[in-house]
């Protein structure tokens, strides 16, 4: 499990830039030597989001890099949060 973060840029109910805390799961599998870089891909997430100024939800897609060795399994929106919290 790992701690990431997104920027929510123009928050469909205020307009404001926000950032939010996810929790985001990994199935790590050994991955064979192959001497080239590994492959990785870039994953889209829908999830519901609160506005902390409206107090009111909204759903909103964004972009995850996957690898070969840490696939991800779940994400989950902890809440408003992180370093330089914006709101």
């Amino acid at each position: 499990m790992s701690d990431e973060h997104i920027d929510i840029r123009g928050c469909p109910k205020c307009g404001a830039e926000h950032r939010y805390s996810l929790k985001v799961e990994r199935a790590y599998v050994m991955r064979l030597i192959t001497g080239g870089p590994e492959p990785i891909s870039r994953v889209s997430f829908t999830r519901l989001f609160t506005c902390p100024i409206k107090n009111e939800e909204f759903q909103a897609e964004f972009t995850l890099t996957d690898s070969s060795s840490g696939k991800i399994t779940s994400v989950e929106v902890l809440g408003i949060g992180g370093q330089d919290e914006r709101h």
